[in-house]
């Protein structure tokens, strides 16, 4: 029989958040919507972060969080935490890299880093490619390489997925100042983490549901 680890040797827990909005009739994939009307757009969206739950609920044993803007009241995000057994915590204020350096630090995160350091990934809701395959990868290089950044690079210049240590959360954030409005964000976070002297490793790409066209290889794809 293997013996168990010491606790000097035992990985850090791992942690995976899921970013996503309160399901709200107009609040939700508002470019989609444009194509296709708000109500198909409410259903579009309900059903891949349905699909995203779904495929992600074959990982390993992990702290699961989902991070939500919008009403906390809400229902149908009530019943996808019951059903994931996930934790519900409010995104805080501010634009998008200062939210998810919150989700990454983690929820009561003090003024330094966390003890042990959580291997902490995020995810988008509408990223339809994710699995727990990608999970595993992305856990698999923050154990090699503590104070790595990971990012699975998207399709449209993004990314659908980043991950790090919490412990390298406080050496610097490779989010600060980038442009969230730009086609090239995942460039101006590696362009960033190098001036900081962060390590950025890469697993495989996927991709969003943004458009209409989107939206139909999801149905082609997935059914």
């Amino acid at each position: 029989m293997t013996p168990p680890l010491s606790a000097a040797n035992e990985l850090p827990p791992r942690r995976l958040c899921v970013f996503l909005r309160a399901p709200e009739l107009g609040r939700v994939k508002t470019r989609l919507a444009g194509e296709i009307g708000d109500r198909a757009a409410l259903a579009a969206y309900e059903r891949l972060v349905e699909h995203l739950l779904g495929c992600l609920d074959s990982a390993p044993a992990v702290k699961r969080e989902l991070w939500y803007a919008g009403d906390g009241g809400n229902a149908q995000l009530e019943q996808w935490a019951a059903t994931w057994a996930a934790s519900l915590l409010a995104q805080p204020e501010g634009d998008l890299g200062v939210r998810m350096l919150a989700g990454l630090r983690g929820a009561g995160a003090g003024p330094g880093p966390a003890a042990p350091a959580a291997a902490s990934l995020l995810v988008g809701a509408d990223c339809a490619g994710l699995t727990a395959a990608h999970c595993e990868q992305a856990w698999r290089i923050l154990d090699a390489d503590p104070e790595a950044w990971v990012f699975a690079p998207a399709e449209d210049g993004g990314f659908g997925l980043v991950g790090c240590r919490s412990a390298a959360a406080w050496l610097g954030s490779p989010f600060a100042g980038v442009d969230w409005e730009a086609g090239d964000t995942l460039s101006q976070c590696r362009e960033r983490a190098g001036r900081l002297g962060l390590a950025v490793r890469l697993i495989e790409p996927l991709w969003d549901v943004d458009t209409a066209a989107d939206w139909a290889r999801f149905q082609q794809t997935f059914g």
